[in-house]
């Protein structure tokens, strides 16, 4: 859980009065009334899928009946499922709290909100403002400090463009002015947060086109698919099977994404793979989006992994930034999957502060 969002959460806990809230373990809050303890274990997911309610209702009981939700905002609809499931849960952007756990009842309702704390809109972060998160978040976990410059040529965007969207997300609490570097100014970027709301925004779907390729393994499978570069095509390796490739989770790989450029044809691709297009049972998508955001960063496995092994070093992936976002919005695992490669981000992004 961010920094931000547990001061969200601590602070409209403490707003429900004769509570004394605390932190206990990682994911964990200690809510003590009148000296009788309980301790919350807080699920935290940036958007609702029925992945997140069915990873709850999978827990053993004596976890379950402590756990709570902690989620941006709910509809209705949503509210009324949980309460019929018994779930409890925070809303860390609207204040709405629903907690129904051994010793401890609290509803909230949403708390009134004013113009200083409205969420600030931000554009679509799908295309070119996706590209400039992932610039900050690419550069930021390298070093403490970014230029707006390095930024704007990073991500493709003009200087003026990626200002405005700069002062956007130092409102959001995304990106910090720090100072100046000579006559440059300097920013700090917030991963966990950048993260945060790209994961977020619902943004459009690329089109997919579902495509089956016979391979004995499912290495095959990702060797067939590394041709594509050897022959001077342009793809990237996205989603589940990226975010699993940049930080190893699942014991066997999942179906295979691969993004390819909007001028690309998919029927070119699937001839030059012998693949053949199929409406159900395919093991490869081939993703398109105007503007190519995905491939802009992206590159070989062996550029974010030292220790990538040999036959998969040359393979091009998205970056981790957005593998951990394509694979928090897939469905089964890719949660999963997306949060253990979000943690390695930021564990890696610590480790470098505390070098330097």
């Amino acid at each position: 859980m961010g920094p931000g969002v547990e001061a969200k959460v601590l602070q409209r806990l403490r707003a429900a009065g004769g509570l004394e809230v605390r932190p206990g373990g990682p994911g964990d809050l200690v809510v003590s009334v009148r000296g009788t303890e309980t301790v919350l274990h807080l699920e935290v997911a940036h958007r609702f899928t029925e992945d997140v309610l069915g990873d709850i209702e999978r827990l053993p009981p004596r976890k379950r009946e402590r756990v709570v939700l902690v989620i941006p905002s709910l509809s209705p609809r949503r509210r009324a499922e949980l309460r019929h499931q018994d779930i409890s849960w925070i809303e860390y952007r609207t204040g709405a709290v629903h907690l129904r756990v051994p010793h401890l009842a609290i509803d909230l309702p949403e708390a009134p909100s004013t113009e200083a704390d409205r969420p600030t809109p931000l554009p679509r972060l799908s295309g070119k403002a996706g590209g400039v998160v992932e610039a900050l978040i690419e550069l930021g976990h390298q070093r403490a400090l970014v230029t707006q410059a390095e930024i704007a040529e990073l991500s493709g965007s003009t200087r003026a463009w990626t200002s405005r969207l700069f002062s956007q997300l130092v409102k959001a609490g995304a990106l910090e002015e720090v100072g100046r570097r000579g006559m440059t100014k300097e920013w700090h970027p917030k991963l966990d947060e950048l993260l945060r709301l790209w994961i977020a925004d619902e943004g459009p779907s690329p089109t997919v086109r579902g495509l089956y390729l016979w391979s004995r393994t499912s290495s095959d499978l990702l060797k067939a698919v590394g041709e594509l570069g050897a022959d001077g095509a342009d793809y990237a390796i996205g989603g589940v099977a990226a975010a699993d490739l940049h930080e190893p989770t699942l014991t066997g790989l999942p179906d295979v994404a691969a993004w390819i450029p909007m001028a690309t044809p998919p029927e070119a691709v699937a001839a030059r793979l012998r693949a053949e297009f199929v409406d159900s049972g395919a093991n490869l998508f081939l993703w398109q989006s105007p503007g190519d955001a995905a491939l802009r960063m992206a590159g070989p496995l062996a550029h974010w992994r030292g220790d990538a092994p040999e036959a998969r070093r040359k393979l091009r992936v998205v970056t981790p930034a957005r593998a951990v976002v394509e694979a928090s919005r897939a469905s089964g695992r890719g949660p999963e999957v997306a949060e253990s490669l979000r943690r390695r981000i930021l564990e890696r992004t610590r480790r470098s502060a505390d070098e330097e």
